[in-house]
C-alpha cells in the first residue's frame, strides 16, 4: 500500500515516468514490494523470490514478468528505490543514512595487465551495482556515506581490490545506532 502510494505520487509529480507498454506484466507498484520483502527475508538471489512468489502467490500477483524483465525491471529501479528509502518515516527523529561504493577506473580492458607506476592503486571487479565497469579494473573505489537530504556525510577512497565491508565499519563508527541503508556488499557490518 505504502509503495503504491508512493509510485503514484512519485509520476504524478514528474519524478519518474511509469512505462504504458501495452500487455505490461507486472506494472511497478507489483515488482517493487516483492524485491523489498525478499529483501527483506533474506533472499539469497531475486530470481528465487520472484519463483517462491509465483509459486505461493498467484492469486495475488496473477500476471507477473518473465525472469529476465524481472531483474531488468529492477536495475532500472535503483534510483526510485534510493529515493524510496530517503522518503521513509524517520523514527525518533534519527537521520536515514545510505552507503555505497562507485568504482573510479585508471584502466581496464587490455591495459589491466600493463605494469603500474600508481601503486596505490588495486585491481577490483566492477559490475555490481548497475555501473558501467564489468569486469575487472585497476583503480579506486570511493565509499560515501549520505544523509536523508542527499548530502555526503563522510567518504573515503580506497584501493579497488579492498572490500567494502571494512571499510564500511569505519565510516560508520561515528553514527553508531543510526539507520543506515546499503547494498548486499555491507551485509554483516551493521547496514
Amino acid at each position: 500500500m505504502y509503495v503504491d502510494d508512493y509510485v503514484q505520487a512519485a509520476a504524478c509529480s514528474g519524478l519518474f515516468v511509469l512505462p504504458q507498454e501495452p500487455n505490461q506484466k507486472g506494472s511497478y507498484s507489483e515488482v517493487m514490494p516483492i524485491a523489498l520483502v525478499g529483501e527483506l527475508l533474506g533472499e539469497v538471489s531475486a530470481q528465487k523470490g520472484l519463483g517462491q512468489v509465483r509459486s505461493t502467490y498467484r492469486a495475488l500477483f496473477p500476471c507477473l514478468p518473465d525472469r529476465t524483465r524481472y531483474l531488468r525491471i529492477q536495475l532500472n529501479l535503483e534510483t526510485i528505490y534510493a529515493d524510496l528509502a530517503l522518503r521513509l518515516p524517520h523514527f525518533d527523529d534519527e537521520t536515514v543514512y545510505v552507503i555505497d561504493s562507485k568504482p573510479l577506473v585508471c584502466c581496464k580492458g587490455t591495459r589491466y595487465a600493463r605494469p603500474r607506476a600508481m601503486t596505490e592503486a588495486g585491481s577490483g571487479r566492477g559490475g555490481h551495482g548497475g555501473y558501467s565497469v564489468k569486469g575487472r579494473f585497476y583503480g579506486f573505489k570511493l565509499h560515501a556515506v549520505i544523509n536523508d537530504h542527499g548530502m555526503i556525510v563522510r567518504f573515503a577512497l580506497a584501493a579497488g581490490n579492498e572490500s567494502d565491508s571494512p571499510l564500511a565499519r569505519t565510516l560508520l563508527a561515528e553514527g553508531e545506532g543510526a539507520l543506515v541503508l546499503g547494498d548486499r556488499g555491507y551485509q554483516g557490518c551493521g547496514v
